[in-house]
């Protein structure tokens, strides 16, 4: 409870924005209190689908264990980061570090004390506050969030327009998602009632085992906790993912025909039509 690959392939964009309207800002929370289920994976997808399709995006890695600041490459010593932002140090603009691979806000091991750093119940709103000052600046932001109840995730669900639920059909993930959807409902009930659940994502998918056979048809069970549906698109894992990981690449640049960039791309176009048709 709250205690408070191809150009062609991403040539979607005008007609997307059109839809949307101009500077109209969205920040989508990956989250899932259960680790292992693809959250960082999937925030990365997502980011590298959007830029490539020349959506204006930016990362803000909120788990210190610092997983996708390590796939950008972006430096945390001397470096301003999210703990910064969070305390105070320092404005969001002032963290964003312009890497290769994108913009991105890195997260650094003081994360873990943020519970302690803010106080009261103001302190789930440093995040909101913080992203207002770039609603001109950015298309998407994506927030990767720790695998945690803790005041990070609770900044993160009340910030975001919506948040993505990455899952596994695995009995204990599934458990999981009775915890995280009383958390939803204390954040709706206190600090952001216009949550909304885009939808779960079935993450290291595989069609043909007896567990998967037995668990898919229960989704909907969980479906309901969230009022939301599961995303048609299932991701595969392969091989070429975990090598674009080890490199530092993005799937669709290191391996564009893999089984797991086509699900990516397959889900991301599924999401934003989503958000075309909603």
């Amino acid at each position: 409870m709250v205690q408070y690959t191809h150009d062609t392939q991403y040539n979607t964009h005008n007609t997307h924005d059109t839809q949307r309207g101009k500077n109209m800002l969205k920040v989508i929370a990956i989250a899932n209190q259960k680790g292992g289920v693809g959250k960082t994976t999937t925030a990365l997808a997502l980011f590298d689908y959007l830029k490539l399709s020349g959506r204006k995006v930016l990362f803000i890695d909120t788990d210190q264990q610092k997983s996708a600041t390590k796939q950008f490459q972006a430096l945390v010593d001397g470096e301003y980061t999210l703990y910064d932002v969070l305390t105070g140090e320092c404005g969001l603009d002032d963290a964003i570090q312009h890497l290769e691979r994108g913009d991105i806000v890195a997260a650094d091991d003081l994360l873990g004390r943020v519970d302690v750093a803010l106080e009261g119940m103001k302190k789930y709103l440093y995040m909101r506050k913080a992203i207002e000052a770039l609603r001109e600046d950015y298309d998407y932001i994506i927030l990767d969030c720790p695998p945690a109840l803790n005041t990070v995730l609770l900044n993160n669900l009340t910030a975001c327009d919506e948040m993505i639920i990455p899952i596994t059909c695995e009995m204990m993930s599934l458990e999981g998602l009775v915890e995280l959807a009383n958390t939803v409902k204390d954040v709706r009930e206190l600090t952001n009632p216009n949550l909304n659940v885009a939808g779960m994502l079935l993450i290291k998918y595989k069609k043909n085992t007896n567990l998967t056979k037995q668990l898919t048809p229960q989704l909907h069970n969980f479906e309901a906790l969230f009022n939301t549906n599961t995303y048609e698109t299932r991701i595969r894992e392969s091989v070429k993912q975990s090598e674009a990981h080890t490199v530092r690449k993005s799937i669709f640049t290191y391996a564009p025909n893999c089984t797991t960039a086509l699900d990516y791309q397959a889900f991301a176009k599924e999401y934003l039509g989503g958000i075309c048709n909603g």
